[in-house]
């Protein structure tokens, strides 16, 4: 009987050092699923800071583009002033040609 008893008291000890090995495993566990939460966690952070980054960058290029062609137009309004400058110059110069050969010929006749 006493060896009856001392394998009962060997199992009870082993039981107790497996559950106390369970309990170890099962705070182990709990550990690397929080180490797991806090990961998700910030990886969704991240992801909300790349999102607004790049709703940022879509906003600021929108912008550009439009001042692009918001350039493109004044340049080409330039270039059209900048002809019509050009064609009025010359026509200035015509008739100075003009007022030169009228003031040569009033001095030739009222001289």
């Amino acid at each position: 009987m006493q060896q009856e008893a001392t394998k009962a008291v060997d199992m009870i000890s082993e039981s107790k050092t497996q559950a106390s090995e369970g309990v170890d495993a099962v705070v182990a566990a709990e550990q690397a699923l929080e180490n797991i939460t806090k990961g998700v966690s910030l990886l969704r952070e991240t992801n909300n800071i790349v999102a607004s980054s790049t709703e940022q960058q879509a906003t600021v290029t929108h912008e550009i583009n439009r001042n692009l062609v918001e350039m493109q137009s004044e340049e080409a309004d330039t270039l059209n002033a900048s002809e019509k400058m050009a064609q009025a110059s010359q026509e200035l110069q015509r008739l100075a040609e003009q007022l030169d050969l009228l003031v040569v010929s009033y001095r030739q006749v009222f001289g």
